[in-house]
């Protein structure tokens, strides 16, 4: 599991930070719905990239833009990386 799911506090008390790691292994209706809106997210982003009417600026700065979007979504996915990775 990421690092940045944790606070200074949980590095101090090995059974705090198992705790609060099991509690948000165990918290799967809020991350499975999470999970499902960023992947519609990425997806309308991607769909996005096709039609290059969407962007009066010209393909590449349009393309810049939406790459920039994904990026930023896929990395919070990311984020949730532990939820198919138990050892993580």
């Amino acid at each position: 599991m990421k690092s940045v799911w944790f606070r200074p506090e949980h590095y101090k008390n090995k059974n705090k930070k198992d705790d609060y790691e099991a509690a948000l292994r165990n918290s799967r209706v809020i991350i499975d719905r999470f999970l499902e809106i960023i992947d519609a997210r990425i997806e309308a982003v991607e769909d996005n990239e096709i039609c290059l009417e969407t962007y009066d600026g010209g393909a590449a700065f349009k393309l810049a833009f939406l790459n920039g979007q994904k990026k930023e979504l896929k990395e919070i996915r990311d984020l949730f990386s532990f939820v198919n990775d138990k050892t993580n």
